[in-house]
């Protein structure tokens, strides 16, 4: 959901460390200008973060004189980081995953149901299943060419087109379907495919060994971008590995500046990546690929993963991509967690839901953490026993598992 939490998270927990710290703008560097001093204990939100040679500078807001100011501070003088990085990595794209990829794969499976069976179009639709998108979209432009009056097929290349990265083209066949028909859910999608094209300014493109990487390439230099997409590719293969997923196709991923990632995902500002069918993730010009950055994309990888692998539920997908990514949970959480199960505040790991879009911003902090805790139990427990790959391939097991770490939890 790339997560609601975030903003009432708010980090008021986050505070200035000495008296006599200097709040200023455009970076955290010395030379960069002053905007006011704050006295020891100020409370701060904490916005967002970026690499600079000198270290992580935060984006924060302060209450100066009654008036909020924001600016830049290093995170040497801010106490309570902690917390929002731990949340930020928490708010993820886990349920982007489930909202958008499952909206486009929703009307793959609706329009192509209607399609005659053993035809070329449920051929398409089997492709598009298994990752294979461009192959489909081969087939699905042969059959508009054919077709250029039928509605369905124009969705379901407009579906193929959009899995494979090509949104003008996705855009172009569900416009053409949606004045043939109109259909609210193509409508919603081309709401959001406009609004993506309308901001993205990613023309450039390099591609890995398994990935293929769109990069703003005024703002990004080409060595980052290949090392970047060299790490994509890495995680590729490790977590292939591990999980037993594999990619067909490249997987794409897109990196853009904060403003463009924001205004195009309809991303907070807090938010450090998406995956919703390609991994998107915000980039400052300046940036470093550092670690945080390398942890962001393994969690999108898993993501990516996971969803090649099949069907799975919400605290599976966010407790592997924070466990697998090299998060670690706060003891304070932890202890936070321990309480609440004596006091049976938490649900069971099987009624979490798949769609965490609904929850409050208290109960979504509480059910990221939750995953993350279930993902230790899993990793360390039965997963190190009979292997994660058969845990993610056996439905059943994965049920009976889930029992188990409700008991190791105190889920009961």
């Amino acid at each position: 959901m790339a997560l609601l939490l975030f903003a009432a998270l708010t980090l008021a927990a986050a505070t200035v460390k000495q008296d006599g710290t200097i709040l200023r703008s455009g970076g955290c560097d010395i030379d960069a200008p002053r905007q006011a001093t704050l006295a020891a204990g100020t409370p701060l939100e904490v916005r967002s973060s970026i690499a600079e040679s000198t270290g992580v500078c935060y984006r924060v807001t302060a209450t100066v004189n009654g008036q909020q100011v924001i600016g830049n501070l290093p995170s040497q003088a801010i106490d309570g980081l902690e917390t929002f990085d731990q949340a930020r990595q928490m708010a993820s794209s886990g349920d982007s995953v489930q909202l958008t990829t499952a909206q486009v794969d929703g009307l793959r499976k609706a329009f192509a149901a209607r399609m005659p069976s053993g035809s070329r179009y449920q051929q398409a639709s089997a492709l598009i299943e298994r990752n294979e998108a461009a192959r489909a979209l081969e087939l699905l432009t042969i059959e508009a060419a054919g077709n250029p009056q039928n509605p369905d097929v124009l969705v379901l290349a407009g579906v193929a087109a959009w899995k494979a990265d090509q949104p003008k083209l996705a855009l172009e066949h569900w416009r053409k379907s949606n004045t043939m028909r109109p259909n609210v859910e193509v409508a919603l999608l081309i709401s959001r495919v406009e609004r993506e094209l309308q901001h993205d300014r990613s023309g450039d493109k390099t591609t890995g060994l398994r990935a293929v990487l769109r990069y703003e390439g005024q703002s990004i230099p080409y060595g980052t971008a290949r090392t970047i997409v060299e790490a994509i590719d890495s995680d590729m293969v490790r977590l292939g590995t591990l999980l037993g997923c594999t990619f067909p196709e490249r997987l794409t991923a897109i990196v853009q500046s904060p403003e463009a990632y924001r205004q195009g995902a309809n991303a907070a500002e807090w938010s450090g990546g998406q995956f919703d069918g390609r991994i998107r993730i915000p980039f400052a010009p300046g940036s470093t690929v550092d670690a945080h950055l390398r942890q962001t994309l393994t969690h999108e990888v898993t993501h990516a993963c996971l969803f090649n692998l099949g069907s799975y539920p919400s605290w599976l997908h966010e407790g592997l991509a924070q466990k697998l990514s090299g998060q670690s949970m706060a003891p304070a959480m932890r202890d936070s967690l321990r309480d609440m199960a004596s006091r049976k505040e938490l649900p069971r790991l099987e009624n979490m839901g798949r769609d965490w879009s609904g929850l409050s911003t208290r109960h979504a902090r509480i059910a990221y953490a939750l995953a993350l805790a279930a993902a230790d139990e899993l990793m360390a427990g039965p997963a190190a026993s009979v292997g994660i790959q058969s845990i993610l391939r056996n439905p059943d097991t994965l049920a009976r598992i889930t029992k188990d770490l409700n008991q190791r939890l105190g889920l009961n």
